[in-house]
C-alpha cells in the first residue's frame, strides 16, 4: 500500500508539471533526491534528518512551482508510519501558502487520506505483530511442555523397570504359592496311586481323579496368570497413522520398513510430534502436492524419512518448529538431518541403544 500511494502522488506531480511546462534541470535533480531519500528509507533506515531534509527541498520547489507540495502528503504518510501525528499536522502550513482555496481542498484531501491510510496500516502491523508474537508464545510453551515430557519419558525408563521387578516377582510368587503347592500336591498323589494300584485299585482311581482335578486347577490359575500379565492397550503404530490420516493439504505416501514390533512408546511419540511439525511447515511453506513418509526399524536404530516435492529451501533458517524437532531428538539420544535442496527433506534417526548417534545424511532413503 505505502508504495503505490507514493508512486501514484510521484507520478500526479510529475504528469501536472509535464502539463504545465517542461521542469529545469534544477528542480528534475531535487526531484530525484527527493525518490532517493524516499527509496533509502522505505529499504534501509527511516531516518529523522532525511525527512526533515526532504521538506526542505519540497518547499523550495513549491516555492518555485506550487504543485510540488502535492509531495507533502507522502510525508504525512511517513511521519503517521514513524510516530509523529502531530508533526504531520504543519504540513497544511505551506498549503496555506502556496496553494488557492480551490487547491487547498485537494491538498487537504490527500493529506487526510495518506494520513487514512498510514493509521490503517499501522493497525494491520500491530495487529500481526500481536498475532505473530501470540503464535511464537504458543509453539515455545509447546515446545518447553514437550521438553518436559521427553524429560519424564526418560525418567520413567527406570519406574518401568522397577515395575517389571515388582511384577516379575509378584507373577513368581503367585505361581509358588498356588500352582507350585498344587502340582506338588499332585506330584505326591500320583506317587501314592502308583504303589497302591495293585493293592487297592479303588483308592487308586480315586487318587488318579482327584490329581485330574487338581490338574484342571492349576491350569485354571496358569491361565489367569497370563491373562493378567498381558497388556491392557494394544500398542503400535496407530498414532502416527492417525496424524497423517487427518492431514488433508495434500497426498501423503506412508510406507513401513523392518520389524515395526521393535518401535518403543517413546520413540512413537517423538516421531509422531516431529510429523505433525513437518505438516505445520509444509502447509506454511512449501507449496508441496505429494508429501513421502518412510518409517524404518532395525536392531541398531529407528528411522523417520520425511521428503515433500515443494519449493525447498537452499538458505534454511531454523525456526521454533526445527529446532523444537531437533531438541527432541537430541533428548531422544538421537539425531536430524534437514535438506532444502530438493523439496525439503526431514531425516531423524534414534539409536536402539541409549547412547552414541549415527550420522545419516537427509538426502538418503
Amino acid at each position: 500500500m505505502k508504495c503505490i500511494i507514493k508512486i501514484l502522488l510521484f507520478s500526479y506531480v510529475i504528469t501536472m508539471k509535464i502539463i504545465a511546462g517542461s521542469p529545469g534541470f534544477i528542480e528534475i535533480s531535487l526531484l530525484l533526491i527527493i525518490i532517493a531519500s524516499n527509496v533509502y528509507r522505505d529499504m534501509y533506515k527511516n531516518s529523522m534528518a532525511l525527512m526533515i531534509g526532504e521538506a526542505a527541498v519540497i518547499l523550495y520547489l513549491s516555492y518555485m512551482e506550487a504543485t510540488y507540495i502535492y509531495i507533502y502528503p507522502i510525508m504525512v504518510y511517513d511521519l503517521i508510519q514513524s510516530g509523529y501525528l502531530n508533526i504531520s499536522g504543519l504540513l497544511i502550513i505551506p498549503g496555506i501558502i502556496f496553494l488557492e482555496a480551490k487547491s487547498m481542498a485537494t491538498y487537504l484531501l490527500l493529506m487526510i487520506l495518506c494520513g487514512y491510510f498510514s493509521y490503517i496500516s499501522n493497525r494491520i502491523k500491530a495487529r500481526e505483530r500481536l498475532y505473530r508474537e501470540a503464535y511464537d508464545n504458543e509453539r515455545r510453551l509447546r515446545y518447553e511442555l514437550e521438553k518436559i515430557r521427553a524429560e519424564m519419558l526418560n525418567a520413567s525408563k527406570n519406574i518401568e523397570h522397577l515395575a517389571e521387578l515388582r511384577e516379575r516377582n509378584r507373577i513368581a510368587r503367585e505361581i509358588h504359592d498356588s500352582v507350585g503347592h498344587s502340582l506338588a500336591g499332585i506330584m505326591m498323589q500320583l506317587e501314592a496311586s502308583y504303589k497302591i494300584w495293585d493293592k487297592d485299585r479303588h483308592k487308586s482311581r480315586e487318587l488318579l481323579q482327584n490329581s485330574i482335578k487338581g490338574l484342571s486347577e492349576a491350569i485354571v490359575t496358569l491361565r489367569e496368570t497370563v491373562h493378567n500379565i498381558r497388556p491392557k492397550e494394544a500398542m503400535g503404530l496407530e498414532y502416527i497413522e492417525n496424524i497423517i490420516k487427518n492431514f488433508n493439504y495434500c497426498a501423503v505416501e506412508f510406507s513401513k520398513k523392518g520389524d515395526m514390533a521393535l518401535l518403543k512408546p517413546n520413540h512413537i511419540e517423538i516421531f509422531g510430534q516431529n510429523v505433525k511439525e513437518a505438516f505445520t511447515n509444509i502447509l506454511k511453506h512449501s507449496e508441496a502436492t505429494k508429501v513421502t513418509i518412510i518409517l524404518e526399524a532395525n536392531n541398531n536404530y529407528t528411522r523417520l524419512h520425511i521428503k515433500d516435492n515443494g519449493r525447498g529451501c537452499k538458505n534454511i533458517r531454523e525456526g521454533l518448529g526445527i529446532s523444537g524437532m531437533r531438541e527432541r531428538m537430541k533428548y531422544a539420544g538421537g539425531m536430524l538431518s534437514v535438506n532444502g535442496d530438493d523439496g525439503f527433506n526431514i531425516v531423524c534417526i534414534i539409536p536402539m541403544d541409549d547412547g552414541g548417534g549415527i550420522i545419516e545424511s537427509a538426502n538418503s532413503r
